[in-house]
């Protein structure tokens, strides 16, 4: 069975849980149950190094003649626990800061290039209830991550795109996140004291993992001395535990096994992109209330999702194919209805393109409304340009986006279907063709709204479309889509 992408990095963590959490963590990994509530030496050594530094917070503190209790220094009794970033269907509830910009431990600067806290809802909203917490099976020890482990996290994360946004300080973070997320940690010390930059850097870690399908978010836990904040610690919300979890990825891997099956073992990037877009939209139905329809899970054991379903199943096949693929959301115009939507883009022989498998499906179509007469898959948003997404698509401020002009792997392009001008000696090909092949219809992608206004003239008004027709038909039945300078014609 071929090894996913959530077993290739918990190789990494757990070396790292190896040191940190002894022998119990390594019994969870592997399904044997083992009992997180023993405390390994490891974890006593974490526990002195806290007590160190909280001892070390009262010598300076004594030195100033500040009095402190043992209340206030006390985890038990750590002072406002806010909550972070919570789910994809969730608006945020970002706690106030309680202390000033100075006495953060990262600099002003911004942790991204474009700095904005995330308050935008990000996807769609599911009709079912919240799932069930359930209490993790990790260490709840106070965890101070060492420097080396962080940068063996880093090495690994190199390459990885919303990773490589960061700037040194957020990707130190982004390793803090990742091993609390991956090692199942509750308390975990993080190195900034603003909760801005965390909630950042906690939606930058699930936009490059969709394999870590397992958290509905975080809560903060704040050390104060004397009203003065001195630590944050995250502790993550999971939604199963590590044997539940480990039961899931079996389960994702016999679905990934199954569809990588069907790849030609010639084929290039654009063949393994479409084929694995066709297959996202055969194998799921949209569905609202779907299980799991946040994550990965609703597609890949439950075969109906919606948008974040959709995105995050795409990017993790296509990422285990060894192809770019990002998590994009923002909002979209479906059907004359403008909601929270998520997508993807995907790089192809080193070109960027828009993806959307979500709005490729037939079944989506039935219940949006969009293009509801065509109940063919749509491919205008398999490896499209920016200009021609952003015509339904507005995208959020989450992360910096690229550029995508490239033409060269689009579908019409490469599919033969595209037309640069009125050539009716092309369209006769193209009809032939679609016969030769047995297709249901021919369709053809205009360049421009002149090109598109030009051939359905001729093709419908001048009914030049009888001259390709095969039969004795004397009529015909096809769709146009203006917005898309779309032409399909039901052979």
């Amino acid at each position: 069975m071929r090894k996913n992408r959530f077993f290739e990095v918990i190789t990494l963590t757990l070396i790292l849980c190896v040191s940190l959490c002894g022998c119990s963590l390594i019994n969870d990994i592997a399904g044997t149950g083992g009992d997180s509530s023993n405390v390994s030496d490891s974890e006593s050594s974490m526990d002195q190094a806290f007590d160190d530094r909280i001892e070390k917070i009262r010598e300076e503190a004594e030195m100033g003649s500040t009095e402190i209790t043992d209340e206030v220094l006390s985890d038990a009794a750590t002072e406002d626990s806010g909550t972070g970033w919570v789910s994809d269907d969730l608006e945020p509830d970002i706690a106030e800061s309680d202390y000033s910009a100075t006495e953060a431990s990262v600099s002003d600067e911004a942790l991204t290039g474009d700095s904005q806290p995330f308050y935008e809802n990000s996807s769609e909203v599911s009709t079912e209830e919240e799932q069930t917490t359930f209490v993790t099976n990790g260490s709840d020890t106070n965890i101070n991550v060492a420097d080396t482990d962080i940068e063996l996290v880093r090495q690994q994360m190199d390459g990885l795109y919303a990773y490589e946004h960061l700037t040194e300080e957020g990707q130190i973070i982004y390793a803090q996140v990742y091993l609390a997320l991956t090692c199942f940690y509750q308390k975990v010390y993080v190195s900034t004291l603003r909760e801005d930059d965390l909630d950042y850097v906690f939606k930058y870690v699930l936009i490059d993992h969709p394999e870590i399908f397992y958290t509905s978010g975080y809560s903060v836990n704040k050390i104060s001395v004397n009203g003065t904040l001195q630590e944050l610690r995250i502790s993550p919300t999971f939604t199963y535990d590590m044997e539940e979890v480990n039961k899931r990825y079996a389960l994702i891997d016999e679905y990934e096994e199954t569809c990588f099956a069907g790849i030609p073992s010639d084929a290039d990037e654009y063949t393994k992109v479409k084929y694995i877009y066709d297959y996202i939209v055969n194998n799921t139905e949209y569905s609202i209330g779907a299980t799991d329809n946040q994550n990965i899970c609703s597609v890949f054991m439950y075969g109906k999702s919606v948008c974040n379903g959709y995105a995050k199943a795409t990017q993790y096949l296509l990422n285990d194919l060894g192809i770019e693929c990002v998590f994009v959301d923002g909002k979209a115009n479906a059907g004359g209805s403008v909601g929270n939507h998520a997508w993807n883009f995907v790089k192809v022989d080193g070109q960027y393109y828009y993806l959307d498998s979500t709005w490729g499906d037939a079944s989506f179509q039935d219940k949006s409304g969009e293009n509801a007469d065509l109940k063919i898959t749509n491919y205008s948003y398999l490896c499209c340009t920016t200009e021609d997404i952003s015509k339904t698509h507005v995208f959020n401020d989450t992360l910096p986006l690229p550029e995508c002009n490239s033409m060269d792997a689009n579908y019409y392009v490469r599919e033969g279907l595209y037309f640069t001008s009125s050539d009716m000696n092309k369209v006769a090909e193209l009809f032939d063709k679609c016969y030769e092949n047995g297709s249901d219809n021919v369709t053809i992608k205009c360049s421009s709204s002149d090109v598109y206004t030009n051939l359905s003239y001729m093709l419908f008004t001048d009914k030049q479309v009888f001259n390709y027709l095969r039969g004795t038909g004397e009529s015909v039945s096809y769709t146009t889509i203006d917005s898309q300078n779309l032409i399909i014609i039901w052979l």
